[in-house]
């Protein structure tokens, strides 16, 4: 794109209004086309709006923090950064996500493997506790524990404001940019990880019927995988075929979330 230049009238009108507001007679005339009887007065009126404008930011980020689907976002945040700790004790594995360094051959005990569950469904379905082989793979939870991360990250970052950092010009606070960065990262990210769910299967419709059911079993606290209601979309004939096509899908779906996460 071509670089935009100002025009001489534009030029002309910005040194204008310097001028006017560097003598105090210009900015009272200002002030008073504004609506106020001075330059004083104007600036009462600004300072006034800019401790509105706190208020109100620190009043939302106190509802949004209080949110019920921020504040478990933040507790699986809390118990994954700490498992993730013990990930980084080795340097070669210090800044890679938890599917990435198990894929490399990192050793994960059970005890962090826990903790990397976005959720008790899908911990129950890598190890369900009746001596009986798992549904998915070691590999399958650890790429549902970062896909549910990932929307941990994007609901966190939503309520990631700090009205303390309202500067004083009435411009926008430093972390809140900064909080508007992550969100929009975190979302990219998310919305990345989806398209992988939803072009999952050359059938359009078969591939959102996935990412609704590893959504059901992975987000948001999970669901039991049982209770996902298939519709007429039972893809598969025989005993049992309801459950044996909600595994089918879901396995499909983690699947794909295990290649888009190695090509990341």
């Amino acid at each position: 794109m071509g670089k935009l230049t100002a025009s001489p009238e534009m030029i002309s009108g910005q040194a204008s209004q310097r001028k006017r507001l560097d003598d105090a007679s210009g900015r009272d005339e200002i002030a008073k086309a504004r609506g106020f009887s001075s330059w004083a007065a104007f600036e009462v009126d600004q300072a006034e709006k800019r401790e509105a404008k706190a208020k109100y930011a620190a009043k939302r980020k106190a509802e949004e923090d209080q949110s019920p689907e921020v504040q478990a976002a933040q507790d699986r945040q809390a118990l994954q950064f700490e498992a993730l700790k013990q990930l980084g004790r080795s340097v070669r594995f210090a800044d890679v996500d938890s599917y990435t360094a198990a894929v490399r051959g990192l050793d994960i005990t059970d005890g962090v493997m826990r903790v990397l569950a976005p959720n008790v469904h899908v911990l129950k379905l890598w190890r369900p506790g009746n001596g009986r082989a798992g549904v998915i793979s070691r590999e399958d939870m650890l790429a549902a524990a970062d896909y549910a991360s990932l929307r941990d990250s994007l609901l966190v970052g939503g309520a990631g404001r700090d009205p303390a950092d309202i500067r004083v010009d009435g411009g926008g606070g430093g972390s809140t940019e900064l909080a508007l960065i992550h969100r929009l990262k975190a979302a990219e990210q998310f919305k990345a990880a989806e398209l992988a769910l939803v072009t999952s299967s050359i059938v359009p419709v078969w591939g959102r019927v996935i990412r609704r059911i590893v959504d059901w079993v992975c987000l948001d606290g999970g669901q039991p995988l049982d209770d996902f209601s298939l519709g007429e979309y039972a893809i598969l004939k025989g005993e049992n075929e309801a459950k044996a096509s909600r595994r089918l899908l879901l396995k499909q779906g983690l699947g794909a979330l295990c290649q888009h996460f190695v090509r990341r």
